[in-house]
């Protein structure tokens, strides 16, 4: 079964929370009342927990999920106006080896 972006991020999340608190998936599962093979399933990203046993899942870590929602590409959006407030000498900052390779005087014109 292939998995969508949005249930790899969030078997991600539970599994780095889980390491976070030093515990392993049967614990976990013990602590939420689920299946450890669930938890195994879920943190690979094969099948997707309902809404409750994702909530039981956090809230046994003691945290909570928090959803946003925002356009498509919002982040690049605002790297775009970042940058196009910038100058032009300042816009390849971390690009360094772009100047080096042009600079270069064994470079070929």
């Amino acid at each position: 079964m292939s998995s969508t972006r949005l249930v790899t991020l969030l078997g991600a999340a539970v599994r780095h929370q889980r390491h976070l608190r030093d515990l392993n998936q049967r614990q976990l599962a013990a602590l939420a009342e689920v299946d450890q093979a669930a938890v195994a399933r879920f943190e690979r990203g094969e099948r997707a927990p309902t809404v409750p046993v994702l909530e039981r899942l956090l809230a046994a870590m003691d945290v909570q999920l928090v959803v946003a929602v925002e356009p498509l590409d919002a982040h690049l959006d605002a790297l775009i106006d970042d940058l196009a407030a910038r100058p032009i000498a300042e816009r390849s900052t971390g690009w360094g080896w772009i100047s080096c390779w042009i600079d270069s005087p064994t470079s070929r014109r």
